[in-house]
């Protein structure tokens, strides 16, 4: 079976929870004897490397050119009503030139958490029919929503609580 696993960055080194249960479904699935295609944004963010993928999966990263957020990314997400995780660091286009770059057509797509529903409408028009399936290790509204409990910080106090509310819808 050819699979793609559309991810928000790449999974290697597993060093952090959504990089765990991402590296190890590559690994298995490809141990199973699955063809794994893997549409990635490289993260500055995180220390990465797709050399140890490569052992089990064909990887299409491009540069998600992540940047710190600011006053006005803030400002951006709360006009927008998009969380600023999603609007701020996943970029249609860039993802876009990744999946444009699988060769194999798969039989099934894993979006790899919800980040990665953003680039849904890309996925729909390049894989038309094929099946979708979202992958969560995280109910992010529920981190933020701590976050908003217990960060002392009255601004962040709100915002966070402003992005728990948009991350839940």
């Amino acid at each position: 079976m050819n699979i793609l696993q559309i991810t928000p960055r790449l999974p290697f080194p597993p060093n952090d929870g959504g990089a765990v249960y991402i590296y190890y479904t590559t690994k298995y699935l490809s141990r199973l004897g699955h063809n794994v295609t893997l549409a990635s944004l490289i993260s500055n963010k995180h220390e990465q490397e797709t050399k140890a993928l490569k052992k089990w999966a064909t990887v299409h990263a491009v540069d998600g050119q992540f940047k710190p957020y600011s006053f006005f990314s803030a400002a951006k997400s709360s006009f927008s009503r998009s969380p600023i995780t999603i609007q701020h660091r996943m970029k249609s286009d860039l993802m876009r030139t990744a999946l444009l770059a699988v060769k194999d057509e798969p039989d099934i797509i894993l979006l790899e958490g919800l980040h990665t529903a953003a680039f849904i409408n890309d996925v729909e028009s390049i894989f038309s029919g094929r099946p979708i399936v979202l992958r969560q290790s995280n109910v992010e509204y529920l981190l933020l929503k701590r976050n908003a409990f217990t960060t002392r910080n009255l601004f962040l106090k709100a915002f966070y609580y402003d992005q728990y509310r948009l991350m839940k819808k």
